[in-house]
């Protein structure tokens, strides 16, 4: 059976061109240390903790407009386009966590210690499922957005007015919500058979927990970002005017029923109005500034001299290792602190954990690229290490 194709056309909307989007860098750049913020940071942070928490709904938005920015030059086949992104995605973390649950294991055999994680936790990590090290559902939400990507290109060329587009997403965003209100009043039986476990443990905790309560709103975040940059800017602000609304009002709502502000991190498992309100609000604020920012040709050429452009992209293109190192570091560095009984300081701690992930992956993609200019390796074997150590 031959592969469905989609056609694409350029876009006379799409105003990034072939150019690398610096502005979509630095909104990368900027999610990436968001996530990790919230990492090292203790709920107790709230103010800051309140404030960082767009950082996954950033990013979400961010791949759906550079996804439309690629779509708009490339022909493609669905099945080609999901193996290279599911390929890109799945291949360095599933190197990381190898190296990451083999480390532990030497780790702890010096300290004279149990290895700390069961079967059960690894076989989960690496199938990116909830009950794993705790990290990776993050890998999960960017790999259903390579799963529905050529879906929503196809719907989005169909509808062809961005109008549309943006009225089926609020279509299905209510779906969504009325799906959450109608299973919180299904009624969960005890397991006495095998047709209760398959309805209980694989139908629902599976496909509603684990893939539909992440692939339709994100999904819908994904849609919102493919199509941001065709938005006027004046209707872009009167969006996020109306998110922003939204959320103080669900803020105040929520406060008066609990007797104190209610973080927006209570309402993001799965992703409720409350928690997507508030981010994509902030993520269109911080569109507007960095899309500010990188048209002026003023800020470009003192972020030039400052070589500021290339620590963005550097951030950017290297945002997926930064994210796995992020996991390694963070781990040690609270055992290192238990270990010694050292009172641990939030703020530091982030500025740590981000300079040593950092440093290492600026060491890794420094000595293979030297090593790879330095060898003639095969085109399949200089590709495998490209995809798995340098993206």
């Amino acid at each position: 059976m031959e592969v469905s194709k989609i056609t694409v056309q350029p876009d006379k909307n799409n105003r990034l061109g072939s150019q690398r989007a610096l502005n979509f860098d630095f909104l990368k750049a900027i999610g990436i240390l968001s996530i990790i913020l919230a990492h090292t940071l203790g709920k107790n942070e709230t103010v800051i903790y309140q404030m960082r928490n767009f950082d996954v709904p950033l990013m979400v938005m961010v791949s759906g407009a550079l996804f439309w920015q690629t779509a708009g030059h490339k022909n493609y086949s669905l099945l080609d386009y999901l193996i290279k992104r599911c390929y890109r995605l799945l291949l360095p973390t599933w190197i990381f966590l190898i190296f990451f649950f083999v480390a532990a294991y030497f780790i702890a055999l010096l300290q004279k210690l149990p290895y700390p994680f069961s079967l059960k936790e690894i076989f989960y990590s690496f199938t990116l499922l909830i009950g794993g090290i705790g990290y990776v559902w993050i890998i999960r939400v960017f790999l259903l957005m390579a799963i529905i990507a050529p879906f929503l290109l196809r719907v989005k060329r169909a509808l062809k007015k961005t109008s549309l587009f943006g009225l089926a997403i609020i279509v299905v965003y209510l779906a969504y919500e009325m799906m959450l209100i109608l299973l919180a009043k299904v009624p969960v039986t005890q397991v006495n058979n095998l047709q209760d476990f398959f309805l209980q443990r694989i139908v629902i905790s599976l496909l509603v927990s684990q893939i539909l309560v992440l692939l339709i709103p994100y999904g819908c975040i994904f849609a919102f970002g493919m199509i941001m940059q065709q938005i006027k800017k004046k209707n872009l602000i009167v969006l996020m005017l109306t998110f922003g609304a939204i959320f103080v009002s669900l803020a105040i709502a929520y406060a008066s029923s609990a007797g104190e502000f209610v973080l927006t991190q209570s309402y993001k498992y799965p992703p409720r109005l409350y928690y997507l309100s508030y981010s994509i609000f902030a993520s269109i604020l911080l569109y507007l500034i960095s899309d500010y920012i990188f048209k002026s040709s003023r800020n470009n050429s003192l972020l030039t001299k400052l070589n500021l452009n290339k620590v963005i992209v550097f951030l950017s293109s290297s945002s997926l290792w930064i994210y796995l190192w992020h996991v390694f570091v963070l781990y040690y560095w609270r055992i290192i602190f238990r270990y010694f009984g050292i009172k641990q300081n939030l703020i530091p701690q982030f500025f740590i954990v981000v300079g040593l992930s950092i440093l290492i992956v600026f060491c890794q993609k420094s000595i293979l690229s030297l090593i790879m200019s330095k060898m003639n390796f095969d085109k399949k074997i200089a590709k495998f290490l490209t995809i798995a150590f340098l993206t």
